[in-house]
């Protein structure tokens, strides 16, 4: 009711068109773009903090549109083609037609969004219908719950490919797996799945570009590389794995992107205006957050050390009266024990969880500390006191598992927790469909009343129930088992198999620098998988981990069969990956040199702007920048932003990952923006991280933008961000336009080839 009461009045008598707009313009109005960790807030608490990742906003705009009752669904890539990351936006249903828009992001038109022209590059754009669906789109999978459809020949040129699966003797495989896998982040990460038929095939339609096609049938697995346009039918033999396999080279080419319309003239403008307005009322409701004061005058009043609770009030957002609630209610006994809890959870915890579920998990945890005097600290505040298991909704079960299980198995799990193994195994039915699509899973308290789960929803069930009894559990950052803390080890539980193992990793695995590359980082440029079940899994590696700081300090591995994936994305989108398969034998140490394939460093081709004649205007004063000025003796970067759209944050995001590599750099870094882009909400101190020598300035009347347009033989101006890296000399040496990830490492490393 909270939505539609908002709603309803606001968009009355209008058409189902005009309303659309209207709606996206009110989640403008609530939310704006900000990257956060992978699990989905509810609209409800998205809408309470201000703000969401691409999801969340479509997630959020969808409920919207759906209260005034216009359809809508959630659209997405699941990873791009020519750039890391994916995206997600929304779908309406207008007088017969589904027509795409920006979710937060009001366009003066449908059809209109700055992800179009990327979408147009997209391998594969899908959408999720809960039920038997009976439309005319390509359905990739269909049961009687759920169905996934191709929506990838709406947005990008496309082609069906069929895919034939046989095993070594040469017959088809029938119900053999087939994953539609496209490097991304470093991993060939699996955009689709599909099941063959009796004749072992399986089709789908697919962008016109490059991807890894793999199949298994739970035990043998086969791959090939499928260069779209010039492929009808590709066969793939279930051969692998085996004990000598080659490393294999592969260039994944995305398709090429066609034009998408645009809007300027007078419906551009008013729809501008409207959106700074937007922005000072979102900016008038984040106002009413906690400031500093009130939150130093709550630790007086409740005696906290106001230096360790002001980080969670600023964190909490528009949840402060959650957070204002649980702490009022600790007694001072346990406030050191209350600051640890809001301490290991996540900041989106901290922005949706309620006093409810803390005061749980504390009391919960503070019977425990006698059990645990002799435990790690560490050990107790992230794998007891945490409520944090997985990606979950945080809940209040720890009181209520206490409560209902009883004392004697209770004592039993506390002896030895393969008893839970046990009783988990006798008493908890597997149902692997029933939950198979939802994005969340079952809370523990839910797994218990039940007796019925999920793989996944059991795991963290065996993790609570552990953590309820004082014992240290968690799911394995690398390979997401779960495990028990016992005698300073971790044991890893495999329900499927007879017993539970030592985390004994008896494989050494070395990586080496040959080429002494500072940029080559992991999750970037390379990661690891591990083979289970016939199919490759991602070794969650830490992130954007440099690979200098791999080299001497082995990863322990436990035996089987593994992928290590190497890949230079160019900037073009193509991406030049090795694949190395290998078997890690018990006792054994392996070296993988890791290095990555280049091209040759060339300069663009573009004539250099005057840079005489233009001139900046520092953010804030009038204070004036002369452009050939601030090139000085080590270059410039210019980034062109509209700081409130997604594509700018992003690369913001980026430079800042990499700030201590541009301050070693030490040339000139400019946040460039255009006038109409300054409104009330734009504070440049809230972009946290960037390089010291970053400055924020206005081109006042578009001069330099206009330049840069014209020896781009293009207008920029509706292509942000624009970055162009130019060298003491004058000389462009990269010049680009518009959504794309990882543009911070790409610049550096021009920056050090050109050294």
């Amino acid at each position: 009711m909270v939505v539609y009461e908002e709603l309803k009045n606001r968009v009355q008598g209008m058409s189902m068109h005009d309303a659309a707009l209207e709606v996206n313009h009110w989640c403008h109005e609530k939310v704006t773009y900000k990257g956060s960790d992978v699990r989905t807030s509810s609209p409800l608490n998205t809408m309470k903090y201000s703000f969401g990742r691409c999801g969340e906003e479509s997630v959020f705009t969808v409920v919207a549109l759906r209260t005034v009752g216009i359809p809508a669904r959630q659209v997405y890539t699941p990873r791009w083609a020519h750039s890391d990351d994916n995206h997600a936006w929304v779908e309406v249903w207008v007088d017969g037609k589904w027509y795409f828009m920006g979710a937060c992001e009001p366009e003066p038109e449908l059809n209109l969004g700055w992800f179009a022209y990327p979408a147009s590059r997209a391998m594969l754009v899908h959408t999720r219908v809960y039920g038997k669906y009976f439309g005319d789109e390509e359905i990739i999978n269909s049961e009687d719950r759920f169905s996934e459809l191709n929506l990838i020949s709406i947005y990008a040129a496309s082609k069906k490919v069929v895919v034939c699966v046989k095993d070594k003797e040469g017959v088809p495989v029938k119900n053999a797996t087939v994953e539609y896998r496209l490097y991304n982040y470093a991993e060939f990460f699996p955009i689709a799945s599909k099941v063959t038929n009796e004749k072992g095939q399986t089709s789908m339609s697919l962008g016109m570009g490059d991807l890894m096609i793999f199949a298994q049938d739970g035990e043998k697995f086969g791959f090939k590389p499928v260069n779209v346009p010039t492929t009808d039918t590709v066969e793939i033999s279930l051969i692998w794995p085996q004990k000598d396999m080659l490393p294999f080279r592969f260039n994944q080419v995305p398709p090429v992107g066609k034009p998408v319309e645009s809007i300027s003239g007078e419906k551009s403008l008013k729809n501008a205006a409207r959106l700074k307005v937007e922005d000072s009322l979102r900016a008038a409701y984040i106002s009413t957050f906690m400031s500093e004061n009130e939150i130093r005058l709550f630790a007086r009043q409740y005696n906290y050390d106001a230096s360790q609770v002001i980080t969670f009030f600023q964190n909490s957002y528009g949840n402060h009266k959650e957070i204002y609630a649980f702490l009022a209610s600790v007694p001072d006994s346990l406030h050191f024990l209350a600051t640890k809890l809001l301490a290991v959870i996540s900041e989106k915890d901290i922005r949706d969880v309620t006093a409810k579920v803390l005061t749980d998990h504390l009391i919960g945890a503070a019977e425990l500390q006698y059990f645990n005097m002799q435990m790690d600290a560490d050990i107790f505040y992230s794998y007891v006191l945490n409520p944090r298991i997985s990606y979950e909704n945080l809940s209040d079960w720890r009181g209520y598992l206490k409560n209902k299980v009883g004392k004697v198995l209770l004592e039993k799990i506390r002896q030895t927790p393969e008893a839970l193994v046990l009783w988990i195994k006798d008493n908890v039915l597997m149902d692997v469909v029933a939950n198979k699509h939802s994005r969340n899973p079952l809370t523990p308290a839910g797994v218990y009343d039940l007796r019925v789960s999920d793989k996944k929803s059991r795991d963290i069930f065996f993790v609570a129930m552990c953590r309820v009894v004082g014992i240290p559990s968690r799911l394995n950052p690398e390979t997401q088992m779960p495990q028990y803390y016992q005698k300073d080890q971790w044991v890893t539980v495999e329900f499927d198999a007879q017993n539970s193992v030592a985390d004994n990793r008896v494989v050494m695995l070395n990586l080496t620098n040959p080429e002494n590359n500072a940029g080559i980082k992991s999750t970037i440029n390379f990661t690891l998988s591990y083979l289970k079940n016939g199919s490759y899994r991602l070794y969650e590696l830490p992130e954007e981990k440099p690979l200098n700081d791999f080299v001497g300090n082995p990863l322990q591995l436990a035996p089987g069969n593994y992928l290590f994936v190497t890949g230079n994305r160019l900037k073009d989108g193509t991406v030049l990956s090795d694949l190395v398969f290998f078997e890690a034998v018990e006792g054994s140490s392996i070296e993988i040199p890791v290095s990555l394939r280049q091209t040759e460093v060339s300069v663009e081709s573009y004539e250099v702007p005057d840079l005489k004649i233009s001139q900046v205007f520092k953010y804030g004063s009038d204070e004036k920048i002369a452009m050939d000025n601030a090139l000085g003796k080590k270059g410039m970067l210019l980034v062109f932003i509209d700081p409130d759209k997604e594509p700018s944050k992003h690369v913001i995001q980026d430079i800042s990952t990499v700030t201590k590599e541009f301050e070693r750099w030490g040339g000139a870094l400019l946040f460039v923006l255009s006038p109409d882009q300054l409104t009330q909400t734009f504070n440049p101190g809230k972009f946290v991280g960037l390089p010291l020598q970053r400055k924020f300035v206005v081109d006042k009347d578009n001069l330099l933008m206009k330049e840069m347009s014209r020896v781009a033989g293009k207008n920029l101006q509706s292509d942000y961000p624009v970055v162009c890296l130019i060298s003491p000399e004058g000389k462009i040496l990269f010049l680009t336009s518009g959504y794309r990830i990882g543009t911070g490492n790409e610049i550096l490393q021009l920056i050090n080839k050109a050294k």
